[in-house]
Protein backbone atom coordinates (compact mmCIF):
# COMPACT_ATOMS: atom_id res chain seq x y z
CA UNK A 1 0.00 0.00 0.00
CA UNK A 2 1.46 3.33 -1.02
CA UNK A 3 1.28 6.56 0.96
CA UNK A 4 -1.25 7.86 -1.57
CA UNK A 5 -3.49 4.80 -1.17
CA UNK A 6 -3.36 5.19 2.60
CA UNK A 7 -4.33 8.84 2.33
CA UNK A 8 -7.18 7.99 -0.03
CA UNK A 9 -8.49 5.32 2.35
CA UNK A 10 -8.33 7.78 5.24
CA UNK A 11 -10.14 10.39 3.17
CA UNK A 12 -12.92 7.94 2.29
CA UNK A 13 -13.48 7.01 5.94
CA UNK A 14 -13.52 10.65 7.05
CA UNK A 15 -15.74 11.71 4.14
CA UNK A 16 -18.40 9.07 4.68
CA UNK A 17 -18.34 9.47 8.46
CA UNK A 18 -18.74 13.23 8.10
CA UNK A 19 -21.60 12.82 5.65
CA UNK A 20 -23.31 10.47 8.10
CA UNK A 21 -22.91 12.95 10.93
CA UNK A 22 -24.37 15.75 8.81
CA UNK A 23 -27.35 13.58 7.87
CA UNK A 24 -28.02 12.75 11.53
CA UNK A 25 -27.97 16.45 12.47
CA UNK A 26 -30.35 17.19 9.59
CA UNK A 27 -32.61 14.37 10.78
CA UNK A 28 -32.72 15.86 14.28
CA UNK A 29 -33.63 19.25 12.85
CA UNK A 30 -36.40 17.69 10.76
CA UNK A 31 -37.74 15.85 13.82
CA UNK A 32 -37.90 19.09 15.79
CA UNK A 33 -40.09 20.50 13.01
CA UNK A 34 -42.30 17.40 12.99
CA UNK A 35 -41.06 16.29 9.57
CA UNK A 36 -40.71 12.63 10.45
CA UNK A 37 -40.67 11.27 6.89
CA UNK A 38 -37.81 13.60 6.02
CA UNK A 39 -36.03 12.63 9.23
CA UNK A 40 -36.31 8.95 8.33
CA UNK A 41 -34.83 9.65 4.90
CA UNK A 42 -31.91 11.49 6.51
CA UNK A 43 -31.32 8.65 8.97
CA UNK A 44 -31.43 6.13 6.13
CA UNK A 45 -28.85 8.25 4.29
CA UNK A 46 -26.69 8.30 7.43
CA UNK A 47 -26.88 4.50 7.65
CA UNK A 48 -25.76 4.20 4.02
CA UNK A 49 -22.83 6.57 4.62
CA UNK A 50 -21.76 4.68 7.74
CA UNK A 51 -21.83 1.46 5.76
CA UNK A 52 -19.56 3.05 3.14
CA UNK A 53 -17.18 4.20 5.90
CA UNK A 54 -17.22 0.68 7.33
CA UNK A 55 -16.38 -0.82 3.93
CA UNK A 56 -13.51 1.64 3.48
CA UNK A 57 -12.15 0.81 6.93
CA UNK A 58 -12.48 -2.93 6.32
CA UNK A 59 -10.65 -2.58 3.00
CA UNK A 60 -7.90 -0.62 4.74
CA UNK A 61 -7.52 -3.28 7.42
CA UNK A 62 -7.35 -6.05 4.81
CA UNK A 63 -4.64 -4.20 2.91
CA UNK A 64 -2.83 -3.61 6.17
CA UNK A 65 -2.51 -7.36 6.66
CA UNK A 66 -0.40 -7.49 3.52
CA UNK A 67 1.91 -4.61 4.55
CA UNK A 68 2.94 -4.89 8.22
CA UNK A 69 5.06 -1.70 8.16
CA UNK A 70 1.82 0.31 8.12
CA UNK A 71 1.08 -0.81 11.68
CA UNK A 72 2.13 2.35 13.49
CA UNK A 73 0.38 4.66 11.02
CA UNK A 74 -2.78 2.58 11.06
CA UNK A 75 -2.92 2.49 14.85
CA UNK A 76 -2.54 6.27 14.98
CA UNK A 77 -5.21 6.75 12.32
CA UNK A 78 -7.66 4.42 14.09
CA UNK A 79 -7.07 6.27 17.36
CA UNK A 80 -7.74 9.67 15.76
CA UNK A 81 -11.01 8.47 14.15
CA UNK A 82 -12.38 7.10 17.41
Amino acid sequence: MTEEELQLAAFEIILHSGNARTSVHEAFAAMKEGKYDEAKEKLDAADAELLEAHHAQTDLLQKYQAVPKLKSRLLWFTHKII
